[in-house]
């Protein structure tokens, strides 16, 4: 699966490694959320680390509130990033189970499934989110994709990262794995274009460079475009 992602929608080989800088957020406000609502001090011990502070405010959180699916989630985050894995997939479920529909959860359950390599769990929690949130969201869309590449679905991959970028023009980034994509599918024409929209956005982006660089086209850096300009997907 190709390579790292800014927002957090890129997945790095050999580890697959997802950094889903929302989901943390998510995670270190809903602490202090629930450190707030408990009046301040929970625990006699002092935490180590800011994940174990986190994640014993968490566990407070999720007794007072068993059934709040964002607490369960970012929970369930961050006990994966601890180490407690099997723990972190029972709350991760569970926040899905009482989410109802909600958007978000299968995506963030997804991004989980997609560091342990669990692929196809993942593609149906992804698809489940699409149908949620249609066309308001093109994360999951853009992780999905992934998933499809890596299993060598390039016709699927183009259509799913096409439909992301449509939501989500300006992900220059995402432009790139487009590119990667089509390039592993044999469009070696329409890579090229990627790669070198991308790079209009992206100037440094060595991916982008070292992808052109594979089709046999040289590349100067130059001025860069804005991407709040918009364009086609395509």
């Amino acid at each position: 699966m190709a390579g790292s992602l800014p927002r957090a929608r890129r997945i790095d080989k050999p580890d697959r490694r997802l950094i889903y800088a929302l989901a943390a957020a998510v995670i270190v406000l809903t602490g202090v959320l629930v450190y707030l609502l408990a009046g301040g001090s929970l625990f006699g011990d002092q935490p180590r680390t800011d994940a174990e502070r986190d994640y014993l405010l968490l566990i407070e959180g999720a007794r007072k509130n068993p059934k709040d699916p964002a607490v369960l989630m970012s929970l369930a985050e961050a006990e994966y990033e601890l180490g407690k894995k099997s723990d972190a997939f029972e709350h991760a479920e569970k926040a899905v189970a009482v989410s109802e529909g909600q958007a978000f959860y299968n995506f963030r359950l997804a991004t989980l499934l997609v560091r342990e390599e669990r692929l196809e769990e993942a593609e149906k929690a992804l698809l489940i989110e699409i149908s949620i949130v249609k066309t308001d969201d093109a994360e999951p869309y853009f992780l999905l994709a992934q998933i499809q590449a890596d299993q060598d679905r390039y016709d699927e991959a183009i259509k799913t990262i096409e439909q992301g970028l449509r939501i989500d023009p300006i992900a220059a980034d995402m432009g790139v794995i487009y590119g990667e994509i089509l390039e592993k599918a044999g469009q070696k024409a329409k890579a090229i274009q990627q790669y070198q929209k991308a790079l209009k956005f992206l100037p440094e982006d060595q991916r982008a460079i070292d992808g052109l660089k594979r089709l046999g086209v040289s590349y100067t850096p130059t001025d860069t475009a804005n991407p709040h300009q918009g364009g086609d997907a395509q």
